[in-house]
């Protein structure tokens, strides 16, 4: 049996057994009702079904890469989420919840938790770099193994701070360049004047990755937008749903007004959401802004170029989106629209692209040019949208 603790709070208790062809967890008693995660108090009388899907996203994804380097590394015959998170007992730099096998010996929060405990760089060595590495089944909890997404990343420590380091995809010519994009969506955030996670472009072990802080604590917990909707059907998650749900609809405006100008095509219901104290579960905010590789043209060859602006935002993201930005755009985004316009060319510094282009990521002046425009473009068809007075 085991405990789904938060901090050193008992929330529930459960087992894992099989069903039906899967290995699934069986809640056996609830105990803290008000701690349950988000997603698993969504309906009364459904925790066990939401359990099982809580559980089973906390799990590092099957589509990771290097996941079956990860999973020879820990002596894993085959991908099973549930086995996963009991192998690093659910450990995650998200938030506060962790698993006790009550087989074994009693452990602490403050014994175990990541945020005020060493890292195991050994894991990191398959996670960030795909090295084949057998950890021989030393490795007791990690949370390298709750960190969601598809590209190579990881966990470090440095200076009483954690960071997460994060690669780029490879392997083909249009491809590896979420890193530069991430760093310069920061850039546009920035003189917009949202709430986004900073994020630095740097080399680690000769390759070309982000550094960003992480910004949960041990106070502070993020809770995925998915978790407060998962009850409804996707079809009903619509602005105003999320408005009533989430509350923080400047915030949310914020979000659209920068996807839009970006052209994020990766927005999705996991890599956005708030803030709450793990405690009590009180929202105390939207949470910055993250994940911004798949935005500014990133997968396009010179071959794609001159763009349509007006043709491109229909076939890449959508009408709605643009629809959406222009009917919550406001005067405060006018002013960081105004902001951005004037520093559009300290985007691109340099520095930024001879390591780009030091890397073979064909960041062309061309592209440059066109990510340049399309960012204008968009600023200027929503400053066409609002009034002056408004």
């Amino acid at each position: 049996m085991f405990l789904l603790k938060s901090k050193d709070k008992a929330v529930l208790t459960f087992t894992k057994e099989f069903s039906e062809g899967e290995y699934i967890v069986k809640i056996n008693e609830i105990l803290e009702p008000k701690l349950l995660p988000a997603l698993v108090k969504l309906v009364s009388g459904k925790e066990h079904i939401y359990f099982n899907m809580w559980i089973k996203n906390r799990s590092i994804s099957v589509n990771r890469y290097y996941i079956k380097e990860i999973l020879r590394a820990l002596g894993f015959d085959r991908y099973d989420p549930i086995d996963l998170v009991l192998y690093a007992k659910g450990l995650s730099l998200n938030d506060t919840y962790w698993i006790q096998d009550t087989g074994e010996s009693e452990l602490s929060w403050e014994a175990i938790n990541p945020y005020q405990n060493t890292f195991k760089d050994s894991l990191e060595y398959v996670t960030f770099f795909g090295h084949s590495k057998s950890l021989g089944g030393k490795l007791q909890s990690s949370a390298e193994l709750t960190l969601g997404g598809m590209l190579p990343k990881c966990w470090r420590r440095e200076d009483g701070l954690i960071y997460l380091y994060k690669r780029g995809t490879s392997e083909y010519a249009n491809v590896g360049r979420e890193p530069v994009i991430e760093t310069i969506a920061y850039k546009i955030g920035k003189l917009l004047g949202v709430n986004i996670a900073e994020q630095q472009l740097l080399h680690y072990e000769g390759y070309l990755c982000t550094k960003s802080k992480n910004f949960t604590t041990i106070s502070s917990s993020f809770v995925p937008a998915y978790e407060y909707l998962k009850d409804l059907e996707p079809k009903l998650w619509s602005y105003d749903m999320i408005c009533d749900r989430l509350g923080l609809v400047e915030e949310l405006d914020d979000m659209i007004v920068f996807d839009y100008i970006i052209n994020n095509t990766d927005r999705h219901f996991a890599n956005f959401g708030v803030l709450i104290e793990p405690d009590t579960h009180v929202i105390t905010g939207f949470a910055p802004l993250f994940d911004h590789g798949y935005s500014l043209l990133h997968n396009t060859m010179d071959s794609d170029y001159p763009i349509n602006q007006q043709e491109w935002y229909s076939r890449i993201i959508g009408p709605s989106s643009r629809e959406r930005a222009k009917s919550v755009f406001s005067p405060k985004h006018r002013e960081g629209v105004y902001n951005l316009l004037a520093d559009l060319d300290g985007l691109f510094t340099e520095d930024l692209l001879r390591m780009a282009n030091k890397e073979r990521l064909l960041i062309s002046e061309y592209m440059v040019q066109e990510v340049l425009a399309m960012v204008k473009w968009r600023c200027m068809d929503l400053l066409k949208g609002v009034s002056t007075s408004s």
